[in-house]
């Protein structure tokens, strides 16, 4: 029997970038898919324990280990690195990982240094885009990272044609081997569609639209604000619900103020529902339920949003970018500007009046899993046909 492929997969639950945590899981989904000889043995490279314990439930991998991540498991090992932390400023004991046919998304560390193939991944470049939004420190520590990225003899994926197009504009001279492989979403059977009563309390309508983005500036959660308001003004009454994590920063808590300001001086209280974040089984079947999902963004890498629209089968009323053109090619979706309100007013509108807003014909969105997975293997094995597009 040929050896199984060992991949070293670096793993966090994060609440405050929810979309990284669930590309990785929906990743692990994905290669479960493949003929069990095709599965890799998955490393996963954790800070702790319960993270792993997570994806592990999570995802029901079969040949699924963890690492902690820092490689100070050994007591020796930790209590060298305290002391030359404080002498040296860095670690110098670390257990290196053997026998990695890979890692994903890989990270300069020494733990690391075995591994054959060393895989790269950068979501978006928001930060060359909306610099407004970042501290100078943060620009200056992703282009530092994006720089040593551009210039390895590694391998990068990238999730759309659109970031990839951004990259070679950015870094023109590079020589890291890009991947394009967009990513699918595998999402459990929702066998119950009721509300959990601790939502429930919050009086779900019958009839709604759902939002669910994190509540960053360039999510333009504003514009469906001033949309609903829009209606409101002309007579039509709509609800939207709201799902989503309110980071902990200024940037952040500023933004959702000023949004919860508005909605308070336009009287929209009746209109909206601020979930905050959500279990992922109750956020799947509110979007289950609505009319139809809005997503308003100004700026996106491949959305995580879209693709659970995408396999739920659920109109979409999206903001008309190159990256959500790209990402739903062939499926119907509803474009409006996402700087005018009276434009997403007016397909809200019509949406508001149909009991099934859908047109999309009834895909086999599984065979994206499959290919996900296939793709992503594909550049592990070092026999992909996509590199340097």
């Amino acid at each position: 029997m040929a050896k199984r492929i060992r991949l070293g997969l670096k793993y966090s639950y994060d609440e405050n970038w929810i979309g990284g945590t669930y590309y990785l899981e929906n990743l692990v989904k994905s290669l479960n898919t493949l003929n069990d000889i095709e599965k890799p043995e998955i490393i996963a490279i954790v800070i702790k324990k319960s993270d792993f314990l997570l994806l592990k439930k999570n995802t029901s991998y079969p040949y699924l280990k963890f690492q902690i991540h820092s490689g100070e498991k050994n007591i020796l090992c930790r209590g060298i690195n305290i002391v030359t932390r404080r002498l040296l400023g860095k670690s110098v004991c670390s257990q290196k990982i053997k026998n990695l046919d890979g890692v994903f998304p890989y990270t300069n560390s020494i733990q690391f240094d075995l591994a054959k193939k060393k895989i790269y991944w950068i979501p978006d470049f928001q930060d060359h885009f909306f610099a407004e939004m970042f501290k100078v420190s943060e620009i200056e520590r992703r282009l530092k990272w994006q720089q040593g990225i551009a210039s390895s003899n590694f391998d990068l994926v990238l999730s759309s044609q659109d970031a990839f197009n951004q990259f070679k504009k950015i870094f023109p001279g590079y020589k890291v081997s890009t991947h394009v492989v967009p990513f699918a979403v595998s999402l459990p059977k929702l066998t119950n569609s009721s509300i959990p009563a601790e939502v429930n309390q919050q009086k779900i309508p019958g009839n709604y639209f759902i939002c669910c983005n994190q509540f960053w500036p360039h999510k333009n959660h504003l514009i469906i604000l001033k949309a609903i308001k829009y209606l409101k003004d002309k007579g039509q009454e709509i609800k939207v619900i709201f799902t989503g994590k309110v980071s902990v920063n200024l940037e952040s808590e500023k933004y959702y103020k000023d949004l919860t300001d508005f909605i308070l001086s336009n009287s929209l209280s009746t209109n909206v529902i601020l979930l905050g974040f959500v279990d992922r089984q109750v956020q799947l079947n509110l979007l289950s339920n609505a009319q139809a999902v809005i997503q308003p963004s100004l700026f996106e890498g491949w959305s995580t949003i879209v693709e659970d629209a995408k396999f739920l089968n659920k109109s979409l009323i999206i903001s008309d970018l190159k990256i959500h053109r790209e990402q739903l090619e062939k499926y119907e979706a509803h474009y409006f500007n996402p700087h005018n309100e009276d434009d997403l007013a007016n397909h809200l509108s019509l949406a508001s009046y149909k009991s099934n807003v859908s047109k999309n014909a009834i895909i086999d969105y599984h065979q994206n899993i499959t290919v996900f997975a296939k793709e992503f293997m594909a550049i592990l094995k070092n026999e992909t046909n996509y590199a340097n597009k």
